[in-house]
């Protein structure tokens, strides 16, 4: 997965160089994405785990390259200019913060200097990240994006009470949608929630949240028994990745419809 992920955010920098090279520095990168929103939202799911790759690992050279992976994901992460993508990994790292402090999880030893270079490089690419410095310091077509999300959960919003129970189908949302809709043409309900809950009916919609809080909850349960075990704590530094993986893909896509 980090591989994968690793690979994709570096196709998504070589694509920001060829943009700055044609004199256009402000550019968000899409990758092999629909929009930058998208990549930011796959990048949200990808960056805890290369994380807990370091802070798990006790060879060096895995956690040499999970801290590769660790910065050129964060990296392309601020290249696609989402503002909600940087709020959903710092829920995301915050969530890991807390995870692996109420589960007794423990990290391998020899990963302080791996962490202070991968924070240090994250800070570094933040204050470089143009297309998102950008966007976090104007108005104007900002405040629009803003105004048009707002606009169109209006017109998810109707479509839910419309068919509560069996709701438009999974996929129907661009056919169903121009009926309830308030302004322009949309693909996606700017956030997965409210536009399965469209999609779905009521019925099924709760059933995915409490699904997916069920597995939240049973990965915290597993992590902290791993950590009653001196030989699986660090085990448990990879279950605390992956659930603060889910939270910040949970906020993520309360704004954005990434699992569209």
């Amino acid at each position: 997965i980090t591989a994968v992920a690793t690979y994709l955010a570096g196709t998504g920098i070589y694509e920001y160089i060829a943009e700055v090279m044609n004199h256009n520095p402000l550019w968000r990168v899409f990758g092999n994405f629909t929009n930058p929103d998208f990549f930011a939202g796959f990048l949200i799911l990808s960056i805890p785990l290369a994380l807990g790759g370091i802070l798990s690992s006790r060879a060096v050279r895995s956690k040499a390259s999970y801290s590769i992976a660790l910065i050129v994901q964060t990296a392309c992460l601020f290249l696609t200019g989402s503002r909600l993508g940087v709020a959903a990994l710092v829920l995301s790292i915050i969530t890991f913060a807390v995870l692996t402090t109420i589960t007794g999880a423990k990290f391998a030893s020899g990963n302080k200097g791996f962490v202070i270079a991968g924070v240090v490089g994250i800070v570094l690419l933040g204050v470089v990240g143009k297309p998102l410095a950008a966007r976090l310091f104007s108005s104007g077509a900002e405040n629009y994006s803003a105004q048009f999300r707002l606009y169109t959960w209006n017109g998810t919003m109707k479509m839910i009470p419309a068919k509560p129970i069996t709701g438009f189908g999974p996929g129907s949302f661009e056919a169903a949608y121009p009926k309830f809709a308030v302004v322009g043409y949309t693909q996606h309900g700017h956030g997965s929630w409210l536009q399965y809950a469209a999609e779905f009916g009521l019925p099924l919609f709760v059933l995915t949240m409490v699904g997916l809080l069920a597995v939240i909850l049973s990965g915290i349960k597993t992590a902290k028994s791993n950590s009653a075990n001196p030989d699986l704590r660090t085990k448990s530094i990879w279950i605390c990745a992956g659930i603060s993986a889910i939270v910040g893909a949970v906020f993520h896509n309360l704004f954005d419809s990434d699992l569209y």
